[in-house]
């Protein structure tokens, strides 16, 4: 039998934990409500903070990757590997540097084939005491070092301080060139600034003849140019009233131009009105004269009919022929120089060139017309 023994603990039952030697028996550590051995008083402790595991008579601890880890002889243990327990293993699962844990166990194990006096926390206490020698030894060489650094420090002060003064003397040397330098300097700005004011003045004398000389120069070039100027513009005033004279000529002469082809143009359309009113009446003339013929015709067809015809029935049926062989349907009126198309039906010459220039086509049948005769 083994047994995990808290060393701080107030819970009873954390003191004394038995682990049974039985193979592949798993104990789960962790702040959860479900875990086997439950420490739920500390906030470094994780949910599924480790695990012991029972294999071969042995016990094993794994860490399940916690947040702090777990650490075994306050060396910390690699997560999710296992690590065997020896007997007086210190074991720490909220360990916090430069503070006692909560959460500290022993490993005791407590088999029958093991001897009776076996000291069971030897491993641990000699390894504190030699933890001990070992921090006296680092604070002995701590205290040396700090001694050295102040000596160094006093050393470093001392030197800057030589230096400070140095600088300081320095500076006060540099001043006072400077000081000398820059009176020597204005003495010497004096100095010139009064020869320059000599060369102005001088300069200023010439510069007025100068000056008058230039004014001269540029009067002259000014008159010059003012001839030449007047000269251009009498020029120009001739050439305009040369060109003003031409294109009044030129505007005559189109102007009788204009006149001449407007009066023969009137003589040409007068002429043409009168041939073509000359055609007219003869046309007229013409006209007249075949529908006075027709007329006579008709009179003298009438005659003939109505001495053959005996009875009123012959007379309507004769007037009936006459009224759809001689008569015009476009005016209503006895043909005028009749013209029959390909159709057989007739009418007055100028009534079918009329229609045809709205209609190509028969006022009667409504048959397209191809040929007139």
């Amino acid at each position: 039998m083994a047994a995990f023994l808290s060393d701080n603990s107030k819970d009873p039952l954390l003191r004394h934990i038995p682990l049974p030697f039985k193979n592949d028996l798993v104990l789960n550590i962790g702040r959860a409500e479900d875990n086997d051995i439950k420490l739920q008083n500390s906030h470094h402790i994780s949910r599924y903070h480790a695990k012991l595991i029972c294999q071969n008579d042995d016990w094993y601890i794994m860490d399940c990757k916690s947040s702090n880890g777990v650490f075994i002889n306050d060396v910390k243990i690699e997560p999710a590997q296992k690590t065997a327990l020896r007997d007086g293993d210190s074991i720490i699962f909220d360990y916090q540097p430069n503070k006692n844990p909560r959460y500290s166990f022993r490993y005791k194990n407590e088999r029958e084939d093991d001897p009776p006096d076996q000291n069971v926390f030897k491993k641990p206490r000699l390894n504190r005491l030699v933890k001990c020698d070992k921090d006296d030894e680092k604070e002995a060489e701590i205290k040396i070092a700090e001694e050295l650094k102040r000596n160094e420090l006093e050393e470093l002060r001392k030197k800057l301080e030589e230096k400070e003064k140095l600088l300081k003397e320095k500076e006060e040397e540099n001043a006072r060139k400077v000081a000398e330098q820059i009176k020597q300097r204005e003495i010497q700005f004096e100095e010139e600034k009064k020869k320059l004011l000599e060369e102005m003045q001088i300069e200023k004398q010439k510069s007025g003849q100068v000056v008058a000389e230039v004014q001269r120069e540029y009067e002259e070039k000014i008159k010059k140019q003012e001839k030449i100027f007047t000269n251009e513009m009498q020029e120009i005033e001739s050439k305009k009233i040369k060109s003003e004279q031409e294109l009044q000529k030129t505007i005559a002469e189109t102007k009788e131009k204009f006149q001449n082809e407007k009066e023969c143009m009137k003589k040409t359309l007068e002429e043409q009105i009168e041939n073509t009113s000359k055609m007219h009446e003869k046309e007229k003339e013409e006209l007249k004269a075949e529908q006075s013929r027709m007329k006579q015709e008709l009179e003298d067809v009438t005659k003939r009919m109505t001495a053959q015809a005996s009875t009123s029935d012959s007379k309507d049926k004769m007037i009936d022929l006459m009224e759809e062989e001689l008569i015009c349907s476009i005016c209503s009126e006895l043909f005028i120089c009749p013209m029959s198309l390909q159709c057989t039906h007739t009418f007055c010459a100028l009534c079918i060139h009329q229609w045809i220039k709205r209609k190509n086509e028969c006022p009667q049948c409504r048959n397209p017309i191809t040929s007139k005769v």
